[in-house]
């Protein structure tokens, strides 16, 4: 994700994926003057395609819309208040939506710390999801609101991720 620092907006995305035998090489060019977003295809090396979308004005791309998050004054939220960003992804504009659940204290591997809280709002999973908020995550309470840990309950059962190790480059001498 390319962003603009004025604001915080993408004017380029790009994406690399590669999953088994699947792959996906795009690039994603925001146009903020006309409103659209050009997608261009490069996954089949013999054949390029070229797509436009109209956009909203301030839409993020997935990597940017965390960007937009971590600058969140979560100080001046409620609990309960719901926070809804434009993404563009995979040729559509969607609206993501996060409830502040509010602040908690929290066992990582850096010991107990206080983490913000928040829950997707997810509608259409029904059948992989359980529960009214199968989805729970907890972000570092700091600048960096760095991703902690993150909890889904499953129809098969539960899933837990947690962040092991990170470094702090910022307390590093040159």
């Amino acid at each position: 994700s390319y962003v603009d620092v004025a604001t915080l907006l993408p004017y380029k995305f790009v994406r690399h994926l590669e999953e088994n035998k699947y792959r996906k090489d795009e690039y994603c060019l925001f146009d903020r003057t006309k409103n659209e977003a050009t997608v261009i295809d490069t996954t089949e090396k013999a054949a390029h395609t070229k797509n436009v979308f109209k956009i909203s004005p301030g839409i993020e791309d997935i990597i940017s819309a965390y960007f937009l998050f971590r600058n969140i004054n979560f100080d001046q939220k409620k609990k309960g208040d719901t926070i809804t960003i434009d993404v563009f992804l995979d040729n559509v504009s969607h609206n993501f939506k996060l409830r502040y659940i509010g602040k908690e204290k929290i066992k990582t591997e850096d010991g107990k710390q206080t983490a913000i809280t928040v829950v997707p709002i997810i509608s259409g999973i029904k059948g992989l999801a359980s529960g009214d908020t199968p989805i729970k995550a907890w972000f570092s309470d700091d600048p960096r609101k760095l991703l902690l840990k993150v909890k889904a309950q499953l129809v098969l059962g539960s899933l837990e991720l947690a962040l092991q190790k990170h470094e702090d480059r910022t307390k590093q001498q040159p």
